[in-house]
């Protein structure tokens, strides 16, 4: 095993730091800054000093640098005698990082371009890593009519005075699509770096809002903290011609984001099929007339192309539509085809589970993904609370006494929330399709409320340890009585 050792003087006081394969020896007995003509900072200041991330034997901090000059390292002892490290850069590393190994006197460090960072020095490894943050709209959906998914944020700022960094997609608006989406500086919405030879950190490189609801979870003209501890995406509900700003407050540690422009009122398309319906192994065998065979819920209004279902489904028991029920004119796949495979006619899933069937016909797209829900209402408090997914169902409690509404949210979607709002009727998911609101849902406090799509039943599931109660209003649709029969 390879041990570095770097040692010096700081005032009167040694101050010994080295890192092992193992990283369980460290001597976190100092700070840790960036300092140097490429950065920001001449010397040692409060804004320029790395944290402590969620492993004491590394830290981190964002940061501005330019290509013009060098940075290096300086540590600095109980003393406040600080000291400088420059460093030797490992090659072979990934493209979309540079790793550096510090040196005592060694040369400073560099970058290519003026931008944003991330910074990461581990503490036994003696190793900076320095990653660009170069932000990007990232969807699952096309967001533009050029069809991109990924809309890079490249008109690029920073104020001296206040010490801001701003993002933007462009000085001037741009067209963009209604969806789902987050900011991120990597493709996959992750990194890593070395905390010792045997050990990685992963860390967020995505950003969103704070709302618990993607309903809720949107920009507006205001800035809006953002955080990259949330899946949530946002989303932009109309389409329109934007300015997305991202901001980095230096001082304040914090990202954030805005909106500016105008919606543009895009009607929904007519003309279009008012019944969409399902078929395959385990939905009607393949049997049109069958009644396992799925109605699919129109979405938004009728005859605009929308339709939606939650379902199980298996690997090699693939299905197909019908805007009639019949097979001359089914089909299995569109233009636009997201997260399944066409097998011979079928469409089928490659992972067992459930998912949500998303299905446009204006647009010609098919989507599978895995579903998002939410309940609702003043059984939770007034507040969206997400389900919880595990094997083949869904599953949450309520938190108070009262109505409940559910709903679920596809990136596909750009409608509001209640296009896709269901309930629960008789053991079974009730969709509310294009109709009105569904009557109250009185349910009481501390009712598991589960989901079963491999089943295909839906309930409230109570267990009874004492007696029933007589009085007051009923809530329980299904009541499970403990060493009682089931009905």
């Amino acid at each position: 095993m390879k041990t570095t050792k770097l040692t010096y003087l700081a005032s009167l006081a040694s101050l010994l730091f080295w890192g092992c394969g193992t990283g369980d020896e460290y001597e976190p007995q100092y700070n840790v800054y960036i300092v140097g003509s490429a950065s920001k900072f001449s010397t040692e200041t409060a804004y320029g000093m790395l944290k402590e991330t969620s492993d004491p034997r590394l830290c981190s901090i964002v940061t501005w640098l330019k290509p013009e000059g060098e940075f290096r390292i300086s540590l600095s002892g109980t003393d406040n005698a600080p000291v400088m490290y420059g460093a030797e850069k490992i090659e072979g590393e990934d493209d979309s990082k540079d790793v550096w190994s510090l040196t005592y006197g060694g040369s400073g460090m560099t970058v290519k371009e003026e931008g944003l960072y991330k910074l990461f020095f581990s503490r036994s490894l003696a190793q900076v890593t320095v990653i660009p943050m170069k932000f990007s709209i990232y969807a699952k959906a096309p967001m533009n009519e050029a069809g991109e998914s990924v809309i890079p944020l490249d008109a690029l700022s920073y104020d001296n005075s206040s010490h801001i960094v701003t993002f933007k997609n462009s000085d001037n608006a741009e067209l963009f699509l209604s969806g789902e989406y987050k900011f991120a500086y990597t493709p996959s919405g992750t990194g890593k770096v070395k905390i010792t030879e045997n050990k990685e950190y992963s860390f967020s490189t995505s950003f969103t809002g704070t709302a618990v609801s993607v309903k809720t979870n949107v920009l507006t003209s205001d800035w809006s903290k953002l955080t990259d501890e949330s899946a949530v995406n946002l989303k932009l509900k109309r389409r329109g011609e934007y300015i997305f700003s991202l901001k980095y407050d230096v001082k304040k540690d914090a990202f954030s984001a805005k909106l500016d422009g105008v919606e543009l009122v895009e009607p929904e398309p007519e003309g279009y099929s008012k019944t969409l319906y399902m078929t395959g192994a385990d939905f009607g065998g393949g049997d049109w007339k069958s009644p396992e065979t799925v109605s699919m819920t129109p979405c938004g209004v009728e005859g605009n192309g929308a339709f939606w279902t939650m379902a199980y489904f298996r690997p090699g028991a693939g299905v197909r539509w019908s805007e009639t029920g019949s097979d001359s004119d089914a089909f299995a796949s569109g233009d636009q085809n997201f997260d399944f495979k066409i097998v011979g006619n079928s469409a089928e899933v490659e992972t067992e589970g459930c998912y949500l069937v998303y299905i446009d016909l204006s647009k010609k797209l098919i989507a599978f993904e895995a579903p998002v829900i939410y309940g609702m209402g003043d059984c939770f408090g007034g507040n969206d609370v997400l389900f919880v997914g595990e094997g083949g169902k869904y599953s949450l409690t309520t938190e108070a006494e009262g109505n409940m509404r559910m709903y679920a949210v596809c990136s596909y979607n750009t409608r509001d929330w209640d296009s896709m709002e269901f309930n629960i009727r008789k053991g079974r998911i009730a969709y509310r399709g294009v109709g009105g609101e569904f009557s109250n849902t009185p349910v009481a406090a501390g009712v598991p409320v589960v989901l079963n799509f491999k089943e295909k039943k839906a309930d409230f599931e109570v267990t009874m340890t004492g007696e029933v109660p007589t009085a007051g209003q009923v809530y329980m649709i299904r009541t499970i009585l403990k060493n009682a029969k089931k009905e």
